[in-house]
């Protein structure tokens, strides 16, 4: 498939952010991955997460982004923003990027102040968000959406007498989750956030993981270049390998 060519208003926005080697950026609404591929071009040691509610664009974007997925610079994820939530230990973003969001133009006040909400909890204290409307760019402040200070950590007491202390209002018990992770197989050789990733797709034992291209690991929210020599030994071991890619004849 070929890849969509960036317009020249999309690379004027992509000039005008504060991008630079080891950038984490936030694209919302990515569409077919234009913006996010030329992005991702710019990165050395950063990384860019490009998400979009529409599982059509996803695909497409996934489909003409295979190098840039490749390098581990690049992820998509299919997921409103006003839905979206970072991966445990994920770190939060630099930036946030959005270019004609529905959620975010004012039609949809409770949408938009869900989205808001969701992409200030995702970036650093001094992360900020940019979209379209200025000249290219303008700047949305994000103060009344999320404290830059940190949230005290509590005390808490879960359903199996675990006591731990947290901040936030998320209920997991990481003495819990912990005891959760599997003590052996391929997934024990995982990261909790590519372990989770593999479960939440249904991948669960080496047979299935080797159904997919390793192109299409590599697209999950969650798995970076770094858990590809876990994979392979994985496979090798179970003498299996990732699913070969599709020949296009031309």
């Amino acid at each position: 498939m070929m890849k969509t060519k960036l317009s020249d208003r999309l690379a004027a926005i992509v000039r005008a952010l504060p991008i630079n080697d080891g950038s984490r950026v936030l694209e919302i609404g990515c569409g077919s991955g234009a913006m996010a591929r030329e992005i991702s071009r710019q990165l050395k040691d950063g990384r860019i997460l490009a998400i979009d509610r529409s599982a059509k664009a996803i695909r497409q974007a996934i489909t003409g982004s295979t190098n840039e997925l490749e390098s581990g610079q690049l992820t998509f994820m299919q997921v409103a923003v006003e839905d979206f939530d970072m991966d445990t230990g994920e770190k939060p973003f630099d930036m946030a990027v959005a270019i004609r969001v529905g959620a975010l133009d004012g039609r949809h006040p409770e949408i938009e102040k869900q989205a808001l909400q969701k992409i200030t909890k995702s970036l650093k204290k001094s992360g900020k968000l940019f979209i379209d409307g200025g000249n290219p760019l303008k700047e949305i402040p994000l103060d009344e959406y999320g404290s830059k200070t940190a949230t005290p950590k509590t005390l808490r007491t879960c359903k199996q007498g675990h006591q731990y202390s947290k901040s936030g209002d998320c209920p997991t018990c990481p003495i819990c989750e912990k005891l959760k992770e599997p003590a052996s197989g391929f997934l024990s050789l995982l990261s909790n956030p590519a372990r989770n990733a593999l479960l939440h797709h249904g991948i669960d034992t080496i047979e299935k993981l080797s159904e997919h291209t390793e192109k299409e690991i590599l697209a999950l929210h969650g798995i970076g270049k770094a858990s590809l020599p876990a994979f392979k030994k994985a496979l090798e071991e179970a003498g299996l390998n990732f699913k070969a890619k599709p020949y296009l004849s031309r």
